[in-house]
This record gives structure tokens, sequence and C-alpha cells, in this order.
């Protein structure tokens, strides 16, 4: 624990009585430095001013632990002399003015404290104590909503350093004054009738506005408001809506001179299923306010009539129509106005006129709802009281209909398939082509594996027969075309055969679920990229017959063959496989990632059938990225809502909420939910494990192993849980423990197959995978021949292997594995990046470019293939502009890779561009500080602006970094020879020649500097053994010979001048070979 922190910390809640909260030491300032930060400090570091300074730091740390001697003692003044005395020698202590702050706070000089807090929080923005501390101030100067705001940000900031007394703590002080903002905003109105509640939310001059429902006035007469200090105001009505249409709000206007609270209005729109809110307002039945908490359980895309959309779990009684909906903030998202259950259904009618079905309306029945605050900014933007910022964000029409449009191509081009033998099950297909009369179909081969008729039921609920006959299958792809005749129009599916790669794509699953009684569904959920599916899938089996596509999507018995459908609502795949087990049989859902066919599979098929299919529909772009307002529309619409388990519900209930939520992206949530149904039953296995995906998801990994080591604990032999530890350590870079994990992995899986279950070839890839980051290279080989013997179809196998005889220098045998692997697969761009790599060793740079070219047609966002074709460029072929180019691109795609920095700056010296450069290298070693060579080569743009001192600095860096790294010894030998300290010199070449001995170069800068040292036989042995490395090293001879001179070798000397004089002539190096013939001409000259 950070010791000042923790005296200071208690002393912050004495002035207000508050408990006082443990500070973890994860709140030092250098643990919790951003790389800005760090950047910022390196850049001072370099600085001669700053290094000035820094003998102060000392005297600074003596002044403020006695201030802290002082201020543990109650000597309150000789305390604040003692910080001030530390924050003038050092002004960057954060620690010194949250201490000083704090005796002001018992000073009660809210001013000066409130201007230390706020300079402790710009030293250090991860410092909680510091925005609890100010939280305090801001009260009692009377600015209560920033006052929640900074409580916020210090429960946060608890949050994520795992404090939770301290989270606990500061969230329930955080409630009492956003319960004392309620009541300070919240007004009763009476009318003729019984009235409600209404909310301040302007004042200008003393005119005070306030907002409340249409139906609260709807009533004739006069109209009365009593505010928080019990004073009652006569008032008019300035706008009413119309409760039954368009939005159910009013505002009214009294006059006071009293001063009054406003509710501040939320200016954004991000609401979020189980957000916390606050209601509050006047029931009929009490004098008193009504404050309740609650949860966000859905917000409507389409708002119903009278404009509610908030759908929240707070109880709300007659007589709070109208009052505040308060966010965690403490500002006003919106308006009080739908009981729950009530009598008419009517009020659940869209705006449009169109209506939810009854399991939607039976959802929203239980729920209370709100009007968002920014529809009184749509309906009435002309009014002066409402602020630009909530008007520039009201709600949009444009993203609420993304769900409808999709659902209704959806209900257009899928179809239910039937078998005439029930036992034979049903499956699900899409219209994709038309010739005449003749309609196609793509579905799962395995919906139709049965010797059967089978009927497709079409949009229109008409009923076509299909023989075998009209049905085309090939071996080894689960992807069928039927044939069905109609005179009938039918849409066609457009397909979509796009190269996916980004993470977290939203598709949407379409089909008949057997237990839906010929219903149609659509199931919303998250697409993974190629390579991280085929990683967080459950077993290999699951990558056979075509499947590639992974994504979380719920598929029921019966949406096999349906399509897989983008945002844009195109064909990209055809569902057809659920991982994991039914974990009860009262729900009908199942545990792991669903699985799917890609597009580019099925268009195989499709061309191999040769069928006249008309024109196809066919894109290849990627789908637009969706904002983040349209991601929550998708997740919050109603047809997808997860239903919340009742009060009473049990495990399974838990589990199942848990596991809807997973899958649609919501990990924190679901981590809630599955820790309730573990909760329930400490012994369900099945909720550690989705548990486990949750986190992992998530990327809390070490949460997530703690959740699977569970699972194995209770079900040893799960080896799903298993191959699940071993992913999380393998995200956590530990390698021997993850090949561990893995081992148990592939033991359980071997007893499995016993019983029928197929063998995991996919374990075997990702053994693999963490042998390669051991470098145990010879059991890397032998694994992914075992992945390749038990699935000879994978390419990624392949691919991988190719990976490691590239690394072996085994050439030839990767470019076969890498022309497998694209035999199998021709759309894998990261196979061709590694092709080319291998054609760039081969030095068949023709065909190299050709490979990342191709790569990058297919897949035009891989940084790290435009960082290989710069290097491309840059070593090879010299095309320095185009390399630059490359460079710049790699870092627009992935700012945060620091290796294109690193390459550009080294190019940018080559061109003599040296600021550039510096600005380059610096940013390479921000983003990794432990790349050495980014070091280097900052070290040796330090030498050419003869910056000798931060020069030696980065080479030694360097050094420390990677102790057998031979290119820093040289160029730190090469630097040290520059400044004349040859015996350092020295010893940095001996050392680069003890890693590397055949290193030509090395023994000749050794050699050199041996010779500065007069040790002229040690240089002759060097330059010697420089030739023999390399015979072509004119200027090793050159240097021999003066050696041999001084040694009066004269016969040997002019021998090796005369070499020198050749080689330099054959290298067309001019200058150096007329300088030989000088020398030459000497030793010839009978007067030498």
């Amino acid at each position: 624990m950070n010791r000042y922190l923790a005296l200071i910390y208690p002393l912050l809640l004495l002035p207000i009585a508050t408990p006082a909260l443990a500070i973890p030491a994860s709140q030092n300032s250098v643990e919790l430095m951003t790389r800005e930060t760090f950047q910022s400090a390196v850049d001072k570091s370099l600085d001669p001013s700053y290094l000035l300074t820094q003998s102060n730091s000392q005297d600074a740390q003596v002044h403020f632990q006695q201030g802290l001697d002082y201020w543990k003692q109650g000597k309150n003044d000789l305390a604040l002399a003692e910080f001030n005395q530390a924050i003038q020698l050092d002004p960057t202590n954060e620690l010194a003015y949250l201490a000083r702050a704090t005796v002001y706070v018992s000073q009660k000089q809210w001013k000066l404290a409130l201007a230390d807090f706020d300079r402790a929080i710009e030293l250090n923005p991860q410092l909680a104590t510091a925005y609890f501390g100010r939280s305090r101030v801001r009260i009692q100067l009377g600015d209560r909503q920033n006052a929640i705001a900074d409580l916020n940000t210090a429960a946060q900031l608890y949050l994520q350093q795992n404090d939770t007394k301290a989270y606990q703590e500061v969230t329930a002080i955080l409630v009492e004054e956003i319960q004392q903002l309620a009541q300070a905003v919240n007004v009763r109105i009476f009318t003729n009738k019984r009235g409600g509640s209404g909310v301040l939310i302007a004042k200008e001059r003393q005119i005070y506005t306030v907002l409340t429902n249409a139906h609260v006035v709807n009533a004739k007469g006069t109209f009365k408001i009593q505010t928080s200090d019990g004073k009652v105001h006569q008032a008019v009505v300035k706008y009413r809506g119309d409760s039954l249409k368009g939005n159910d709000l009013a505002l009214l206007q009294f006059t006071s001179t009293n001063n009054y609270e406003i509710a501040k209005l939320a200016t954004d729109t991000s609401l979020t299923e189980n957000q916390e809110v606050y209601a509050a307002g006047f029931p009929y039945d009490s004098q008193e306010l009504t404050f309740t908490t609650g949860k966000i359980s859905l917000v409507s895309p389409q708002p119903f009539v009278g404009g509610y959309q908030i759908g929240y779990t707070n109880e709300i009684k007659q007589g709070m129509s109208g009052g505040a909906l308060l966010n965690g903030e403490g500002k006003l998202i919106g308006v009080n106005g739908l009981l729950k259950y009530p009598i008419l259904n009517d009020a659940y009618t869209y705006q449009d006129g169109s209506s939810p079905n009854n399991e939607v309306r039976q959802k929203l029945r239980s729920l209370s709802f709100a009007v968002p605050i920014q529809t009184l900014a749509k309906v009435a933007p002309q009014l002066a009281v409402i602020p630009s910022k909530v008007r520039n964000n009201s709600p949009t029409t444009n993203t609420k209909g993304i769900v409808e449009q999709i659902d209704r191509i959806a209900q257009q081009i899928t179809v239910r398939i039937d078998a005439s033998q029930p036992e034979n099950g049903q499956g699900s297909g899409v219209i994709f082509g038309k010739n005449g009369n003749n309609y196609y179909v793509l579905t799962n081969s395995h919906v139709v594996r049965q010797t059967d008729t089978y009927k497709i039921v079409t949009p229109d609920g008409k009923s076509y027969a299909v023989t075998d006959r009209n049905i085309i299958k090939e071996e080894g792809l689960d992807v069928a075309i039927l044939q069905f005749s109609s005179q009938e129009s039918y849409q066609l599916a457009t397909l979509n055969n796009y190269q996916y790669s980004a993470l977290n794509d939203w598709v949407f699953l379409s089909g008949f679920p057997a237990q839906a009684g010929g219903k149609h569904k659509l199931t919303p959920g998250l697409r993974w990229n190629r390579e991280t599916g085929a990683f967080l899938r459950k077993d290999g089996s699951s990558l056979s017959d075509g499947y590639e596509l992974v994504y979380t999507n719920l598929s029921f018995r019966g949406m096999s063959g349906g399509p897989i459908l983008d945002v844009k609502g195109r064909v990209i795949g055809l569902g057809g496989r659920q991982e994991g087990e039914l974990y009860s049989t009262k729900i009908d859902r199942n545990l792991g990632y669903a699985l799917g066919v890609p597009i580019n599979n099925c268009l195989g098929l499709i061309a191999k059938a040769k069928l006249k299919t008309g024109t196809l529909k066919v894109e290849n772009n990627a789908p637009p990225k969706l904002t983040k307002l349209e991601e929550r529309f998708i997740r919050n619409h109603p047809s997808f809502a997860v239903e919340i388990p009742p009060s009473n519900a049990d495990a399974n209930q838990w589990l199942n909420y848990g596991n809807g939520l997973w899958r649609v992206g919501r990990y924190e949530e679901a981590v809630i939910a599955l820790n309730k149904a573990i909760e329930l039953n400490p012994d369900l296995y099945q909720a550690y494990y989705v548990l486990g995906l949750a986190l992992q998801d998530g990327k809390k990994y070490q949460e997530a192993l703690t959740a699977f080591t569970e699972v194995t604990k209770l079900r040893p032999d799960y080896y799903e849980a298993w191959r699940g530890q071993s992913n999380v350590l393998f995200f956590l870079q530990k390698y021997p423990e993850s090949l561990a994990a893995i081992n148990q992995a592939i033991k359980y899986n071997s007893e499995a197959v016993k019983y029928g279950n197929p063998q995991d070839f996919i374990l075997y890839v990702l053994k693999g995978n963490i042998l390669d980051e051991l470098g145990r290279y010879p059991e890397l080989e032998a694994t992914l021949n075992e992945a390749i013997k038990l699935n000879p179809n994978y390419p990624g196998a392949y691919n991988n292997r190719g990976n490691l005889y590239r690394e072996l220098e085994k050439y030839q045998q990767a470019e076969a594995d890498f022309n497998r692997a694209l035999t199998l697969n021709p759309n894998l761009a990261q196979t061709y990046n590694n092709r080319g790599l291998v054609y760039t060793q081969l030095k068949k740079y023709q065909q190299a470019e050709a490979d990342f070219n191709q790569a990058l047609t297919l897949n035009s966002k891989i940084a790290q293939v435009y960082y290989n074709r710069g290097n491309l460029y840059r070593i090879h072929l010299k095309n320095y502009q185009q390399a630059e180019a490359d460079y710049t691109q790699a870092i627009a795609i992935n700012p945060e890779l620091d290796e294109p920095y690193s390459e550009r700056g080294f190019l940018r010296t080559e061109l003599k561009r040296y600021q550039e450069a510096k600005v380059d290298l610096d940013r390479a070693i921000a983003l990794d500080p432990k790349n050495s060579l980014a070091y280097i080569r900052r070290g040796l743009l330090h030498q050419i602006l003869k910056k000798y001192q931060q020069a030696e600095a980065d080479y030694t860096q360097a050094i420390a970094l990677e102790p057998k790294n031979i290119l820093a010894y040289v160029g730190r030998g090469i630097l040290y020879k520059e400044l004349g300290k040859y015996e350092q010199a020295e010893a940095d070449y001996t050392q680069a020649i003890a890693l590397e001995p055949k290193k030509s170069s090395a023994y000749y800068e050794r050699g050199s500097v041996r010779s500065e040292l007069k040790n002229y036989q040690g240089a002759e042995a060097d330059f010697t053994q420089a030739i023999a490395l390399d015979s072509k090293y004119a200027e090793a001879y050159m240097l021999r010979g003066s050696a041999r001179l001084i040694l009066y070798k004269d016969r040997e000397a002019e021998a090796d001048f005369t070499q020198a004089a050749q080689l330099f002539f054959e290298q067309g190096n001019a200058e150096k070979y007329q300088l030989a013939q000088k020398v030459l001409k000497r030793l010839r000259s009978p007067s030498k």
C-alpha cells in the first residue's frame, strides 16, 4: 500500500464524518503512468534543464515527510508550511498537493482545497482519493452535480483497482447524493384533479421551467407547484404534447425569487440494459418524495405512443408521473409516466401504428416506462430551455429500422425444409438463384442426408416437393443445393463473399426452430475473424466440412441451413452447428460458439454444379461499421431482449440469462448473472464454463482462468475447459502452464474418442502455437504433423508448419506447405503474406511482391502485410518512396504497432530526415519500451546528430534489454571509437565476436581499434580473420597492409594493398582505389 495515501485518505473523510477507505498500492503514480505520460517523461529526461531540477526532489521528499509528521500531530500550520516547501521544490508531486488540500479542508478553505485537488488530478488522473476529496469540497461549495461526477469517477477507479470496500462505500455515498439531488429538483404539481410530479429543468432570471407529463396537466383550471422548501407557486402551461400520440410531455413555468437547484439534462443517448437508474416523484398516498433504485431493462428502438422508450425495473406509483428518472451521474435521462401492468394494452403500440407480438408485450408489461429527455428536443426544438447539446443529440430515426430491415429481408429469402418422415427432422435454407420457374436453395447437406422426400415451405406458406434427383451435394462439405419449381415470384438473396477480418461484427441467423411450430426466428450475435475463431471454437471437428465461420448467435434445432446475414441483409454463410451441450432439459439452448459455412465455400459448389441460375447477386465488400448508437439499438431491440429471471429463479434460469447476455457481447452483465447461478448451485460446472467464455471474450483473462479451473475441479474430464484454460494462459503469456493445460485437453479428448466423440485435431494446432512461443521446434514439427494426419484438409495446419520451416530456414519445405494451404483455400490473405516472406528469403523478389499484393487484395486492412512489403521495398528493391508509403499505411491501420515506426524511422535516418526519424523512433520505443532494435537505431541517430551521451544511453539500454544483441555492441563500439574510448570499444567488439564468431565486420572494427591502441599484432590477427570470413573485404586488406607496414612486413603489406586496390576497382570505389594505388606507389618507390 502507498503509505502516504493511506495516511491522507482517512483525514479527507474527517470533516464530513464518512467512513475511511483504504487506498490500494496500484494508485502509485509511476505504476499507472500512461504511454503519453511516459513519453513526456522521456522527453524531459533528455532536457538538460530538467536534469538540473532532479537534485531538488530529495529535498522535496524531506519536506513532504516532515509535513506528514506535523499533520499526524495535528500541527496543521507547520504541516502546511512543509507541504508548500515540498511543492515549490517539486511541483510534479501529486501527493503533496493531495496532502495540502486535506489541510485546507480541515481549515475549511474550500477554494484553496479545490485548486489543490484539481492539480493532483491533473498530475495523476488515476488518483481516486483526489476525486473523492474534491467531491466533498464541491458539496460544501454547492456544486452537487460536479460532486456527483467526481464520486462516479472515484467509484470506477476503485472498481478498476479491485478495491471492493472502497467502491461499495463511495457508491453508497453517491446514491445518497443523487437522492438529495432528486429531493431538490423534483416538485409536486397540483391540478383540479389529482396532479402529479415534475422536475425543474431551467431557470432564466426569476422564471423556472418544470418538465412533466402531458397527462398530468390535461385537466382544465389552475396549476400550482410545490417546491422542495414547501412553498407553493402559481404556474402556467407553456407547452403540452399529446399523450395519446406523439409525446406525453409538458412544460410549466412559475416565478420565484428563491434559488432552487436545477436538474442537469443528459446530453448523450448512451442508455444500456442493466444501467443503474433512480426514479423520484410524489405518490398520491404520501406527502414525502419517493426515491427508488433500479435498472434499465430495455430501450425500445421505436417509441411507443406518448414517446415512451426507456423500460426500467423501478417501482413507480400513481402520482409519480412526471417525476425525474436520473442516471448514475445524477443527470435527467427521462420522465416517469407509464406504470407497470397498465389496464390497457394500447400503451404498447408503436407511433407508426405497429405493435410488438404477444411475447414481447408481456415483457413490456412488467416494466415501468419513461419518455427520454431527448424526445422533448425532437418534438419541440424551438424551446429555448433545451440546451443545444441535448437538441443535437435527440434520437434519430435512421437507426431504429436496422433490425426491422434485416428481419424483413430474412423472412423473404428464408425457407423451411420439412422431411416427409418426422424422425428425419426439419431444417432451413435460403433462396439464392432462379432460372425460369426453377428456384435454387442453399442449405446444409445434413438437413437432407436421409433418403426421403422433402418439401420446401416458402415465405408465402406454399409447399414444394423436392426429391433426391433435385439435391446436389459434395463430399466433405456440409452444403447442399435444392431445386424446386414455382410460378410464384420469390425474392433472391444477395450473397456477400468478403474477407472477414474484423472482430465483433454483428451477424444475424435466420431460420425456423423446430420448437417454434413453424414460426420464423432471427437471432443476433457477434462474428469472430478466422484466426480468433479457430482459436476459440470448441473442437477441430467443428472446422471440418467447410465450417469456418465462428459466431455467438443462438441456434435452435431446425435452424440448420438457415442464412447468416450481415447488417445490410446480405448472406455471408449458412448456419449449421452449435457447440456444447444442452445444459438444461427445460431450455433448448447450447453452450459454446455457433459455427457456419462461409459463402465462399458455397460458391464453390454452385460453380461445380454448373447450374443455370441466372445472374447471381454476389457482392464482395465488408459491411459498414456500426456506430455505438446503432449497436445499442440492436442489443436493446425488444425482439432480442434477454428475459431477466424472476426473483425466485433457479440456477438454470440464471445460467440461461448469462448465456444469452454473453452471446450479444454484454460481458459484464453476463458475469453478474453467471455468478448468481453459481451462488445458487456451486456445483453447476456449466455456469463456470460460460463464465470463463464471457470473461475471456471480455479480455479478463486471469478471472477467466479461475472460472475454467473451477470447471476442471468439478468435472476433470471436461476437456473443453482444459482447452479454455490453455487459451487464457496463452493470452497471459504463461506458456509452460498453457502447454500443460492443452496436454490435459488432448488426454481427455483422446479418452472421449472411445465414446464416439471425434478426435480434436485443432488441439494439436493450438499446442503448436504454444510450442512455437517456447521455441521447442522439434516438438512443434511433430505436433503439426499429427494435426495434419488427423485432418489433411485443414489449411491452418499447413500454414503454421510453413511458418516453422521458414523460421528454420527450410524455405523449400515452407513454400510447399504454403502452396498446399492455398490450394485448400485460395482466399487466405495471411498465407500469401507468409509465402511472400519465404520468397523474399529465396531472393524471388517479384514473386514476393506479387504475394504481398494478393494478400492486400484479399484483405487491405492487415498492417503486417504493408510492413513486410515495406521491408521488401526498402531493403531489396531500394524503392524508398513506396517503402515509406507502406510503413505509413501500416501505422494508419494499427497505430499501436511499434515495428513500422522503427522501420520508417530508420528509413528516414538513411534519407537524412533526422527530425522525422527521431519522432518515429521515439514513438516506437514509447509503444514498446523493450524494443532493443529501436534503441539501437535511435542510438545511431543520436550519434549522427553528435548527441553522444544519449547515443551511449540508447546502446546501453538495448544491451540491457537483449544482452546477446551483437548490433548493440557493434554500435556502441563504433561510438566509443569515435569518442576515442578505445579500450571500451575493444571490449564491445570482443563481446560481439564472442556472440557471433563469424561476423567479419566485428573483427574488422576491433582490428581498427587495436591499431589505435598500437596493438598491431592483434590488429593484424583481426584483419586476417575478417578476410578469412569475407575474401572480398577490401577495407580489411587495406588496414592489414597498414598494420604490416608498421610491423616491418613490407612484402606482405604490398600484397595486401595490391589486393585491396583490385577489389576497390572491381567494386567501383574509385576514391579508395586511388588511395591504395598511392600507397603502392610509395612502397615501390626506390626512395621509400
